[in-house]
């Protein structure tokens, strides 16, 4: 099995000991001493994160285009801050990364984009694998390894990233998905793979339909489990916590930590995302809990609207559903 086969198949299991990490979380979230009102209070919080970081250095500002990284670099320009723009030239991100070319040539700000293919990918995520003993568990970590290194040669201090930002804003698809479908909780649906692609794919949709909380929060979390304790536990949990809220912090304390930050091990530098920050998970999970934040992409509405007033070719493009 090579990296691609690997990193496209991988769900990772949930055991009884993050379900500890998660239940204590849990109990320092009904305890904990909200100070947010809304929105605004939030993005306050996110954008001291960064001022903090990257006042007074030279850093690399990991950026293809995208509605985080764009807002990242906005703010950053915004306050005089001047990063050096890492790209990668990949398929599916023409357009974006057009525009925001574009857009450091005009303002003159160093921008750098590396060319990516399959074969640099493999390579380098081969060397990852010699390096950890096995390949890493996200399939952007050769990607982001690749952007690290750049910044490394360009003499940066330390990389800023866009990540976690759907997460911490539920603005993920599943997010959305879960929303809309939490109605629909009968039992699961026993099928056989049909030889058509698409009708495969309609009956894994009408599947998903069906399934109870608990099961949609593990297929939409890449979770499964082997011990049948963790499925009880999980009953329970559900009982005294929005299922919302529960999905929530199986993708921050247990899909990140084992899939996502993987690919921030053994990095030549610091990689910082402003949104990597619990605190401000738990002020935005009681925002969604008193239902005073807007929902899904609408919660990313100002982060594009500052980066489109800056800039209009700073307009971003969300992210869409993965392929389960």
């Amino acid at each position: 099995m090579d990296f691609f086969e690997f990193a496209s198949k991988k769900r990772f299991e949930i055991t009884e000991k993050d379900l500890d990490c998660v239940e204590e979380k849990i109990q320092i979230y009904k305890k904990y001493n909200f100070k947010m009102l809304n929105i605004d209070d939030v993005f306050e919080k996110i954008d001291e994160n960064l001022k903090k970081k990257i006042t007074d250095k030279r850093f690399g500002l990991l950026c293809g285009g995208g509605i985080d990284s764009n807002y990242l670099l906005a703010k950053s320009l915004s306050w005089g801050i001047e990063p050096i723009v890492i790209s990668a030239a990949t398929k599916g991100n023409e357009s974006e990364l057009k525009l925001l070319s574009d857009f450091c040539i005009d303002m003159k700000i160093e921008h750098h984009v590396l060319d990516i293919d399959i074969s640099k990918i493999e390579n380098k995520s081969n060397m990852i694998k010699k390096e950890l003993g096995r390949y890493p568990n996200d399939q952007a970590a050769p990607l982001v390894r690749m952007l690290v290194e750049r910044a490394q040669k360009e003499n940066c201090e330390i990389v800023i990233d866009g990540q976690f930002a759907d997460t911490l804003l539920f603005a993920n698809p599943q997010n959305f998905l879960f929303k809309k479908t939490h109605r629909f909780t009968s039992t699961l649906l026993k099928y056989d793979n049909r030889p058509s692609e698409i009708g495969v794919k309609i009956v894994k949709i009408i599947k998903y339909l069906t399934y109870n909380k608990i099961d949609k929060i593990l297929f939409l979390s890449r979770l499964y489990f082997f011990d049948d304790n963790v499925y009880r536990r999980m009953s329970n949990i559900i009982n005294y916590i929005n299922p919302e809220l529960l999905l929530q912090l199986l993708f921050w304390h247990v899909l990140m930590t084992k899939r996502e930050r993987d690919k921030y091990i053994n990095l030549p530098l610091e990689v910082f995302s402003p949104f990597d920050d619990e605190t401000l998970l738990f002020e935005v999970m009681k925002l969604v809990e008193n239902d005073s934040i807007l929902r899904g992409k609408y919660n990313k509405h100002s982060m594009n609207k500052f980066s489109s007033l800056y800039d209009k070719r700073l307009c971003g493009k969300s992210a869409s559903f993965e392929a389960y």
